[in-house]
């Protein structure tokens, strides 16, 4: 049908082509009105005489179903169902494009065309013929094009869709859904054109809609404003020269000027009617006044489904308009309420939520009174904070029960595991004992004398290594247990071991043999010999009487493997995973009463892993069990300060003897008469020896005397050796003095105490006079080190890592004596160590500190200068020593020399 300026329609359903036949798509070409048929496919329509006829294009294959025709300029543009969308220039074929089923196109800018589709949303490119899909997200699929709209000002295109109307912006290329809260009620859009003072329309499944551009809002137009159709076809619009816009439908069309369309005024109040909670009217004890009047509801925590109806006053048009409701603290957004539509809540948490209403009016325009209402839903009692509180306090409770009562059995368990543990040891310090006593009865007897009083003396080593060992269980609790690692003879270590059984050996008819070589092996001698005494008594032990035992050693490339069989009582499989842990023994052994205290093994274990190695069980109930101990070989897996010298070589031991301790004054500080004078008789050997018998007195004899070396006990009536060391320390005239304190305290705390109070070793009693004098000798040494590094004029010799180390050190202090900016920071540069790193190493050296050595040195330096009579004046000697301030300078020089530099000069 034809609709012209006279509002007069012309059908051309007499024409046989057009009878009962649907028309999808027309558009003027060449004087002919070019017409897209359902199933007649491409037809011309004569504007002139009214005929129609086929149209003709050079195309092999032409669809019977057209959903759309675009003509501009000489091109001309055809999508059917079953055939590529076809491009056309004067009449001839240019190019086809697989986009689906086309039901709108439009020409963009250039050579652009954009095209919307069954399959979505694409751009054309017919310079190169390329085509381009425009996508949302892939989460998003934006498909189901029905139209599309190009606008010029606002340089976007606007689509409609299956899933409502969209913006393309041409600059950004970005989609946007306009209208999602009201998404459920436009529907799909089906045509769209823009009027002339920038308002969208569209229609839609739901009818036709105005889009406000600028205020972004939207109206729905319906049969309350005149409308007689709701059903639209899908790209069924034009817009006319005079401003008109036409939508058709399956019923007409409709025809209308958007500026004869009255806008409504916006709504002014809101009221709430129909308020419920669970479904009824609140009673005066809910709610005191009207719902519309009050600004805060409190509700029990049952009372949690509300639901109410929204409302104007304004009763004309009230139908058209639009309420928005939002509930804080329940919904995210806003949601579209018709008028007099429910709005409702259900299941509500206890808590705070704010009741946000606001209305629209048809226009889409806000109103400005909008409505607010604060909900309050009260926690049950069993939620309060009083209950919570209470729940908390019993939760403490429970827990502190649980506690003690946990504690309660755990000390109980411990109490009768250390008493257990002690009567093992009781019985364990027998064997030794038992030793002894066998041998002094020979002695008696003067049986094998120098045999007896040998073995005397190695099982009361063995007595003091034992207890030794009860000390490094407690070590091993606190993670303090240190290695001395040093080159052994590893079968000269395992026969002296297996000589100290052979009175047991010999009463229990028990037989023992070993396979070992001289192997020179790298661990803690004291350390593994306690493990290889441990394990062999374990196999003497659990042997019955006439039993073997048999040690065997092997050393590969990578490992030495020490295996210790016996053919004892074994160990059941179930408990041999728990052997080696704290007073585990196996039943079988408990139950026959064979004493132990069950900390051998885990110490054992420890001091293995400690060296890198492992501790491997084999063993089976009556038969007998195999230890085999696994160590690395070599020395790569040990730390450098597990390390010690060898102190069994006659030559360094003359070298010391005749170096060393020449003309040395040591004071010995001792309270105990007896072990004062038995440390002496040893020590006059090797030194010259002055005493004191108490702190006070050591004071004074060492401020007076000025010893090389002071050995003090810790314990000790008045002044103790932890005051008299802090003193001695504190003291300029005495900083310099090494001090070994003696003590009978353990405890790894004593140590750090009187470790911090200055002291430069410990040494544990009952002690071995060779290691206190090993311990003397390296204090002085060290001592004798510095001070032949700070002498130029001594002869050189070999030196140590540490004596190069220190001596690098004095040669860049040396060198860099008199820059100005030069510090302890450049000098840990140079040296390559961090501050604290250097600290410690020339603490642990020399006991000086950094600043110390290099104030020492350029002492040293000013007082070569003085001797030399290099320089007259104080401040030419202090400058050239690397002092800035000559008064600084000469507090210090006084306070080394005793002198002041003036007053050491004039002494020259």
């Amino acid at each position: 049908s034809k609709y012209d300026k006279n509002k007069n329609w012309t059908n051309y359903n007499k024409d046989p082509k057009l009878f009962n036949t649907a028309v999808l798509a027309v558009n003027e070409y060449k004087n002919n009105l070019v017409l897209g048929t359902y199933g007649e496919g491409l037809l011309a329509l004569n504007l002139d005489n009214g005929k129609v006829s086929n149209f003709k294009l050079q195309s092999k294959k032409s669809s019977k179903f057209i959903f759309r025709i675009r003509a501009y300029d000489d091109n001309l543009w055809i999508g059917g169902s079953d055939e590529p969308l076809t491009h056309f220039k004067n009449s001839k074929l240019v190019n086809n494009y697989s986009v689906g089923l086309v039901r709108s196109l439009i020409k963009g800018f250039d050579n652009i065309n954009y095209v919307g589709t069954n399959l979505g949303f694409f751009e054309l490119n017919t310079r190169n013929a390329s085509v381009r899909k425009i996508e949302k997200s892939i989460f998003n699929p934006f498909n189901e094009i029905y139209d599309l709209n190009l606008d010029y000002v606002n340089n976007c295109i606007w689509i409609g869709s299956k899933n409502g109307l969209y913006k393309y912006n041409l600059s950004t290329e970005q989609l946007e859904n306009l209208g999602d809260t009201y998404i459920k009620r436009i529907g799909t859009v089906y045509s769209i054109k823009k009027d002339n003072m920038h308002n969208l329309y569209f229609t839609s499944i739901s009818g036709l809609w105005r889009y406000d551009i600028k205020n972004k809002s939207f109206r729905k137009y319906g049969q309350q404003d005149g409308m007689l159709i709701d059903e639209f076809g899908i790209g069924a619009s034009t817009k006319f020269k005079d401003g008109r816009l036409a939508f058709g439908g399956s019923k007409g069309a409709v025809i209308f000027n958007p500026i004869d369309l009255v806008k409504d005024k916006p709504i002014s109040d809101i009221y709430i009617s129909n308020f419920r909670i669970n479904g009824k009217k609140p009673d005066s004890l809910t709610l005191s006044k009207n719902i519309n009047y009050a600004k805060k509801v409190v509700l029990n925590y049952d009372q949690n489904t509300i639901s109410f109806n929204c409302e104007t006053i304004k009763f004309h048009g009230s139908k058209r308009n639009t309420f928005q409701s939002k509930l804080e603290g329940f919904d995210k957004d806003y949601k579209v309420n018709i008028s007099n539509e429910k709005v409702y809540y259900s299941n509500l948490e206890p808590g705070s939520y704010q009741l946000h209403v606001r209305g629209l009016n048809a226009d889409g325009v806000q109103g400005k009174n909008d409505y607010y209402l604060e909900i309050v839903i009260k926690n049950p009692f069993w939620k309060t904070i009083w209950a919570f509180g209470f729940y908390m306090l019993l939760f403490i409770l429970i827990i502190y029960l649980i506690f003690r009562i946990s504690r309660a059995n755990i000390q109980k368990r411990f109490d009768e595991n250390r008493i257990k543990f002690f009567v093992e040891v009781a019985h364990d310090i027998r064997t030794p004992v038992s030793l002894i006593q066998l041998l002094v009865k020979q002695l008696s007897n003067q049986e094998n004398t120098e045999k007896s009083i040998e073995l005397i003396q190695r099982n009361s080593q063995n007595l003091n290594e034992y207890v030794t060992q009860l000390l490094d269980f407690q070590k091993i609790d606190r993670n303090q247990l240190k290695l001395s690692v040093s080159k052994v003879d590893l079968k000269d270590c395992l026969v002296k071991i297996i000589d100290d059984f052979t009175p047991i050996l010999q009463e229990r008819s028990l037989d023992i043999t070993s396979e070992i070589k001289h192997i020179p092996v790298w661990f803690d001698k004291a350390k593994m010999s306690r493990i290889f005494y441990n394990l062999i008594s374990n196999s003497i032990k659990y042997s019955n009487e006439g039993g073997e035992i048999k040690i065997k050693a092997y050393l590969d490339d990578t490992s030495l493997k020490i295996e210790f069989i016996d053919n004892g009582v074994g160990i059941p499989d179930k408990q041999q995973e728990l052997i080696f842990k704290r007073f585990t023994r196996g039943t079988n052994v408990s139950n026959k009463g064979i004493p132990g205290t069950g900390i051998g093994l885990l110490l054992s274990k420890k001091i293995v892993e400690l060296h890198g190695g492992e501790i491997l069980l084999e063993s089976k109930e009556n038969i007998g069990s195999k230890f085999t101990i696994v160590l690395p070989s070599g020395t790569e897996h040990y730390s450098n300060e597990y390390f010690v010298e060898e102190s069994n070589k006659e030559d360094s031991k003359a070298s010391i003897d005749d170096l060393i301790t020449k003309n040395k004054l040591i004071l010995l500080v001792e309270d105990n008469e007896e072990l004062r004078a038995a440390v002496k008789n040893e020590l006059v050997k090797n030194y010259n020896v002055i005493e004191a018998f108490n702190g006070k007195e050591g004071l004074l004899l060492a401020l007076s005397k000025n010893p090389d070396l002071i050995i003090t006990d810790v314990m000790m009536p008045g002044m103790d050796g932890k005051e008299l060391c802090n003193l001695l320390k504190t003291n300029f005239k005495t900083s310099h003095i090494p001090i070994v304190m003696l003590t009978a305290l353990a405890n790894i705390d004593d140590k750090i105490q009187g470790l911090e109070n200055g002291a430069d070793a410990y040494v544990e009693k009952p002690f071995n006079v060779s290691i206190l004098t090993a311990t003397i000798n390296n204090l002085i040494r060290s001592r004798e080190n510095v001070n032949s590094l700070l002498d130029d004029k001594k002869v050189k010799k070999q030196l140590t890592p540490d004596e190069s180390f220190l001596s690098d050190v004095i040669n860049v202090i040396k060198e860099k004596l008199t820059e100005k900016d030069f510090s302890i920071d450049i000098l840990c540069e140079v040296i390559g160590l961090s501050r604290s790193n250097l600290f410690r190493k020339l603490k642990g050296l020399i006991q000086m500190s950094p600043s110390d050595l290099i104030i020492k040195i350029k002492l040293g330096f000013a007082e070569e200068l003085m001797k030399k009579k290099a320089h007259n004046r104080i401040s030419d000697i202090a400058y050239e020593s690397g002092f800035q301030d000559p008064k600084y300078f000469s507090t210090l020089f006084k306070k080394h020399y005793g002198k002041t530099p003036k007053e050491y000069i004039d002494s020259l």
